[in-house]
């Protein structure tokens, strides 16, 4: 980064500039930053699940392992990433794609710390940091603080999607202000690749579009027109198209008929459901609950438990506040805004479009959690984080320079060292909810069915956590290759017909058809005319799920429990599947 000397680097933008450069190759400087690296692998690898855990994480580290297209939006980008830690000679697959998360949320967290390093040296007054190790070590705290924080860490320890984006986020984040302080091209055209390829991977990165939007109009409309403005047209297309050719993995893997093909993406109309997540749209646009239009008697309860959600994320998202009274959780929650305000005030004044490019993705990251409704919404918190960390350190470094400049007029740089302590409580605070170095319940429950289930038996499961294990178990490990396991909820979905091209049948035989889901009693009668009449008589039929509507045409028996009380009660897992195993007999 440059010094005193900053021919690209207009001052309208970063006004206040420190004498001396950052330093970042400099020996202290590493010495924080590996110290990062080897404090959160630490950490993540010795609470990270053991083996596969609840959640898509299965699904996607199957599909990962055969290349395979999961579910919408398909993530090209996330499988090819874990294909290669998949392929490691260490544990299992399931351990593998966790380690695959890790590895991207320790790289996420030391780009956090440049930012935060470059946010210190830049938008701070001169001599805000009269040494080198003073602003490390607040970098280095807020940078662990965000490794630390509930959602981070679990996510960043689990086999899942959203590691990568926060890796990408960040990344664009940290190109953004790049651009800003240098004015290069390189940063812009960096910017933009990754924003469409973050694009490309989940629909949480459209809260990303303020940095890019910004970047390209103060390029475009700032300054004289001239030729190399133009210019960058046509290398701004090539890199679309160059990220585009990601889409290309799914119908190139569908027509080879992997696996888990999950829309089968071979046409362009599936491949275009596909990439526009066509299995979630019934969520989209405060639909709740899902699939019912919008009116004032859905809305108010939604917004209000929405509301809640956020609410309660804040009290336990960086401490554990459970044990607090209602008028301490308010107290922390009004100083917890406070200082961020603080920080988006300073931004404002010091760093005008930083600032406006920060507010923007938070206002669109509220925006999502509020009009996407999934009952897992806990997970798109991940996209506040980074911006409401960057936040918090901009507020708590302008309070230190308001306390030493009109209070206690000497500088308190020493005192910077505390800082550490904020990571440290959250490490304490968070390490039980997110330990799960001895949570097996996942493969147990999967194991614990096949057990129970005679030779040529067939399973209708009732939905993501009891399928998603068993399918890992029978196509990474060749577990129980005899038995037909069918998602009962897919019976209306086309595409999964595909699923089925390059398995042995054996006489089994059912029926998929495409049809709007009226009632409960509707879904169980074509589930039992379309899937169980057909095979009740010459194959054994299994189910996790249990219903009257299914108990009025057949016996349905427990035939074991697969997952105990007290196992739910070990697992940090927020969703469980069913815990027994029923046999579907006729009355006749």
């Amino acid at each position: 980064m440059p010094g005193t000397h900053r021919p690209h680097c207009p001052d309208v933008i970063y006004p206040s500039v420190s004498s001396s450069r950052p330093g970042v190759f400099k020996n202290p400087e590493m010495l924080f930053v590996c110290a990062i690296v080897v404090v959160i692998l630490i950490v993540y690898i010795a609470t990270m699940p053991p083996t596969i855990y609840w959640g898509d994480g299965i699904e996607l580290s199957t599909s990962a392992y055969f290349l395979g297209i999961p579910h919408p939006t398909g993530y090209p980008l996330y499988t090819l990433w874990g294909k290669l830690f998949a392929s490691f000679p260490v544990g299992d697959v399931g351990w593998r794609m966790h380690l695959s998360s890790v590895v991207l949320a320790v790289v996420a967290s030391v780009i956090l710390y440049f930012l935060l390093r470059l946010i210190a040296t830049h938008l701070f007054p001169r001599g805000s940091f009269p040494a080198e190790a003073y602003v490390s070590s607040v970098c280095t705290a807020f940078a662990l603080a965000f490794a630390f924080s509930r959602t981070v860490w679990r996510l960043g320890t689990i086999a899942e999607v959203y590691a990568l984006y926060v890796f990408l986020l960040i990344a664009i984040i940290y190109c953004f202000s790049l651009y800003l302080l240098c004015g290069k091209i390189k940063h812009l055209l960096i910017l933009f690749f990754l924003v469409v390829v973050s694009l490309l991977h989940h629909i949480m990165t459209f809260t990303a579009l303020p940095f890019l939007l910004l970047a390209l109009g103060h390029f475009f409309f700032t300054g004289r027109w001239s030729r190399k403005k133009l210019l960058i047209l046509p290398m701004l297309f090539f890199l679309l198209f160059s990220a585009l050719v990601i889409l290309l993995y799914h119908p190139i893997r569908a027509h080879t008929h992997p696996p888990i093909n999950w829309g089968n993406p071979s046409s362009l109309k599936n491949l275009l459901w596909v990439i526009s997540g066509g299995e979630f749209k019934q969520f989209y646009f405060l639909q709740y609950p899902a699939g019912h239009p919008l009116s004032v008697q859905t809305i108010l309860p939604y917004i209000k438990m929405r509301l809640i959600s956020i609410y309660s994320w804040l009290l336990s998202e960086f401490f554990d506040l459970t044990s607090f009274g209602l008028k301490g959780r308010l107290i922390f929650i009004v100083l917890l805004l406070a200082v961020g305000a603080g920080g988006l005030l300073t931004l404002f004044a010091r760093g005008f479009l930083f600032a406006l490019a920060l507010l923007g993705q938070g206002v669109l990251s509220l925006a999502i959690i509020f009009l996407y409704g999934i009952y897992d919404i806990e997970d798109y918190f991940i996209s506040i984080i980074p911006s409401l960390i960057v936040l918090l350190f901009t507020g708590t470094v302008m309070l230190q320079n308001i306390c030493e400049t009109y209070i206690v007029r000497r500088k308190l740089n020493h005192l910077n060292w505390l800082f550490l302590v904020i990571p440290l409580v959250m490490l304490f605070h968070n390490f039980s909810a997110n330990d799960r170095h001895l949570d097996y319940t996942t493969r147990t429950y999967a194991e614990r069915i096949f057990a129970s289930l005679p030779p040529n038996a067939i399973i209708i499961t009732a939905g993501d956590n009891d399928i998603y294990p068993l399918w890992y178990l029978q196509l990474v490990e060749g577990c129980r290759a005899d038995v037909l396991v069918f998602g009962g909820n897919f019976i209306y979905s086309p595409w999964y017909n595909a699923f089925f091209f390059n398995r042995e049948l054996n006489g089994r035989t059912f029926h998929i058809e495409q049809r709007p889901i009226s009632t409960e009693e509707s879904f169980y009668h074509d589930l039992a005319q379309w899937i169980i009449e057909p095979n009740i008589r010459k194959f054994p039929v299994f189910t996790t799920r249990r219903s009257p509507f299914l108990e009025m045409s057949y016996r349905v028996k427990p035939v074991a429990t697969v997952l105990t009380p007290a196992e739910c009660r070990q697992t940090n897992a927020r969703f469980l599947p069913p815990l027994y195993l029923y046999r579907i007999v006729p009355t006749k």
